[in-house]
């Protein structure tokens, strides 16, 4: 096997072009969490809040406010690049466990297609969740055996919600104890959770954890909005768009220009002296 450079060297950056031709078997070693980062940028799904209170900031799905956000869904739609952290996954669990893992599973977002590749890599079992209105997670497979072994892999961890709900739901629907690996994999941990139900959560890159519950935002208090970091939020988040609409066109591609407000689609301005 190859090995590449580190791809976010001076010496040897990756621009998109190339990260969307990175192939797991480029790399005989793990990701570092620089190299994981660097890849994230480039797939342009890397948001940080920039502090004007016009803008939104992220809720995410177990509730938090969040003022930066890591959005897997646009790296693992790269099919290469979810193949790449899929076999990344499998090396990391390996070097902790060798047994046979007879399911592959993750929660009903970006993560069902990243689990899916995963148990191709490992050859096991695999099917996918249905999401409750309570962002439950509803197990629509067959009976999985009481002793064939269960492992996780998801593409971000805030505060175990999504995990914690899919073992919820597998449990829902089995009439006996079913048998979890001791670990679970997560590509990108941003809590401080060590372990769930006894087995140890694994990643790539941990980063600390900048987040608030609702009622203690500080970001809702000087004005900002808190929107979820999917569909066309995740381009108003990107591009700072104030969610108005312009008076001209009608797009919602507004953003603020000082006391002024622009049109990013037809270019009309608004509020100007």
């Amino acid at each position: 096997m190859s090995m590449l450079p580190p791809l976010f060297s001076p010496e040897h950056v990756l621009a998109l072009t190339d990260v969307t031709k990175l192939i797991s078997r480029n790399f005989d070693r793990l990701l570092i969490p620089e190299e994981v980062t660097h890849i994230y940028r480039q797939c342009d799904a890397f948001w940080e809040y920039d502090g004007n209170p016009d803008t939104p900031h992220v809720r995410s799905l177990s509730g938090l406010h969040l003022d930066w956000f890591m959005n897997s869904h646009e790296v693992l739609s790269h099919t290469n690049l979810c193949q790449l952290f899929a076999h990344q996954a499998i090396r990391v669990v390996r070097q902790q466990y060798d047994s046979p893992i007879a399911w592959a599973l993750g929660s009903s977002t970006a993560a069902s297609d990243f689990s899916k590749d995963v148990a191709n890599a490992l050859e096991a079992r695999h099917d996918v969740f249905g999401a409750g209105p309570k962002n439950e997670q509803i197990w629509k497979g067959p009976l999985i055996g009481k002793h064939e072994v269960i492992c996780q892999f998801e593409e971000l961890m805030n505060r175990a919600t999504a995990t914690n709900a899919v073992r919820a739901g597998l449990r829902a629907a089995h009439p006996y104890e079913l048998t979890f690996a001791p670990f679970m994999f997560t590509i990108i941990h941003r809590s401080e959770i060590e372990e769930i139900e006894g087995a140890r959560v694994l990643s790539l890159a941990r980063y600390p954890s900048r987040c608030w519950e609702a009622k203690d935002c500080p970001l809702c208090k000087q004005g900002s909005e808190a929107i979820p970091a999917k569909g066309t939020n995740w381009q108003r988040l990107k591009k700072g768009y104030i969610g108005e609409p312009c008076s001209e066109c009608g797009q919602f591609t507004v953003v603020r220009c000082g006391v002024a407000v622009k049109c990013n689609s037809c270019g009309a301005t608004s509020g100007c002296s």
